[in-house]
């Protein structure tokens, strides 16, 4: 009775009582300020790199070699890179010797920014030349695994390294971050970058381990969580009679804090999609409810027949009074927001599928920020405090 309970009124009644007019959207904007917030099919209208197609008409371009443009662009803290031209029917590569005539059309790769402060569009006029944009383009997330890298600005160390690439994204410790060419670059770091297939494809090896989008889990380093986990919960220890550990469910909670970590630090191993994540989490929660009902249905019909509706009462204020006293103590003397005040509320009184109907509703994982340390360290107090009420009514 206290799991289907808790988990109704800490998703349903609870938000409304903490004052939340809408949970979702409460962790929606707890997930900005941390700057988190992801909506799918959403993204912004603004992309820093663009590619364009221009024909040559005159200007201080003409009778200049490639590498030489892209040379003076640098000087002037900018960066442009020519890919292929056409010149007369003709397509062709472009190399650093190659001389610009009046009439080509150039393909360009730069910065929104760059381009525009170039001026590029005095070289002539931009056309929508579709075989010359045609070209491959990978935009990959490579973690960084040199040590020539690490310790050195992003920018400086890509026109080393991998002069004919973009940085799109900086991420660290597994939250994105404000970057600039000035921003140092940590081992561990996952630096999302972007050109020509063939030109991502040829530097991988000199920055570190690409982390390619996949759909499989690795699953022996979620096994491997879960059984070290579980060999740290079994042990306790014997304090004034009461037998005191982690339990196995505990210990398995502190090795996936550990393992998630580890895997932020270093996204080398570890993958673990969001499809395998909801399913574990959404189907595991799903098998915990129903063998908790069935394991507990026919006491709860014979205790409710022997003792009557008395029961149904007392458990009812033996599993919201405690939670009510968690959350507007979290409200009001901690000042606690509301999606992680619940999540509070349920590890505190280790309510496993409480946190599982939380973050359903709040369309969010923000609240189990505050569901792990409590649950942790409510697992611990219940075993303690069992025995000793146990000891006490003997």
């Amino acid at each position: 009775f206290g799991t289907a309970a808790a988990a109704f009124f800490l998703s349903t009644l609870a938000p409304r009582m903490l004052g939340s007019k809408d949970l979702a959207a409460d962790a929606h904007e707890m997930e900005k300020r941390l700057g988190v917030a992801k909506e799918p099919g959403i993204g912004p209208a603004y992309y820093s790199v663009v590619r364009r197609s221009y024909r040559v008409t005159g200007g201080s371009v003409v009778g200049r070699t490639v590498g030489d443009l892209e040379r003076r662009a640098e000087d002037l803290g900018h960066r442009i890179m020519f890919h292929d031209l056409r010149r007369g029917t003709t397509v062709q590569k472009v190399k650093p010797s190659t001389v610009i005539e009046a009439g080509d059309v150039v393909t360009l790769a730069a910065r929104r920014p760059d381009l525009v402060a170039l001026s590029v569009d005095q070289w002539g006029e931009e056309v929508d030349d579709e075989e010359l944009l045609d070209y491959q383009v990978e935009t990959l997330a490579i973690v960084i695994t040199s040590k020539k890298l690490a310790g050195q600005k992003i920018g400086p160390a890509f026109a080393e390294h991998a002069p004919r690439l973009f940085v799109t994204k900086v991420v660290r410790g597994g939250q994105e971050i404000p970057w600039s060419d000035d921003t140092v670059i940590h081992g561990g770091d996952e630096i999302t970058v972007q050109g020509g297939k063939e030109e991502v494809e040829a530097v991988i090896g000199d920055l570190g381990y690409p982390n390619r989008a996949s759909d499989a889990t690795d699953m022996s380093y979620v096994g491997i969580g879960i059984v070290l986990g579980a060999l740290i919960g079994v042990p306790t220890i014997a304090v004034a009679g009461a037998d005191i550990g982690l339990t196995t469910s505990g210990g398995a909670l502190i090795m996936g804090l550990v393992f998630g970590w580890l895997r932020a630090k270093s996204p080398t191993f570890g993958q673990f999609p969001p499809a395998a994540n909801w399913m574990l989490s959404t189907g595991g929660l799903c098998m915990f409810v129903g063998i908790v009902g069935i394991m507990a249905g026919p006491d709860f019909v014979s205790g409710v027949k022997s003792e009557g509706l008395s029961l149904v009462f007392a458990g009812l204020v033996v599993t919201l009074l405690p939670m009510l006293v968690t959350m507007f103590l979290g409200k009001w003397l901690f000042k606690i927001p509301v999606p992680v005040n619940l999540g509070i509320t349920a590890g505190a009184n280790t309510t496993t599928a409480s946190i599982g109907a939380i973050t359903d509703t709040a369309k969010s994982q923000v609240p189990v920020l505050g569901y792990t340390i409590p649950y942790a360290i409510g697992n611990v107090l219940l075993t303690i405090w069992g025995a000793v009420i146990v000891a006490v009514l003997a």
